[in-house]
């Protein structure tokens, strides 16, 4: 069927970890920065657009990251499909 180092496969496993992973750590991690950890919002504070950047943190880049995932996604599933799929 296929083995580990099919190029195909190796691209497919690249297009997850570089696309697909990489931004949905980026969103996950402006969540918890934005929302969930005081600490680091407490450490944010300490700076002098310490506003601005917790507003980007929460309502800026979120959206902007989901938006980026949908579509990163969309590709890997393309390629999985064809992939896997045949034809």
């Amino acid at each position: 069927m296929f083995s580990a180092l099919d190029t195909d496969w190796l691209g497919l496993l690249d297009l997850l970890a570089g696309n697909v992973l990489l931004i949905a750590g980026g969103l996950g991690l402006s969540l918890v920065v934005g929302y969930a950890s005081p600490a680091a919002r407490a450490e944010l504070a300490r700076h002098r657009w310490a506003t601005l950047w917790v507003g980007a943190l929460r309502f800026v880049a979120p959206p902007a990251l989901l938006f980026a995932l949908v579509y990163a996604f969309a590709a890997f599933w393309g390629g999985f499909v064809a992939y896997f799929g045949g034809a």
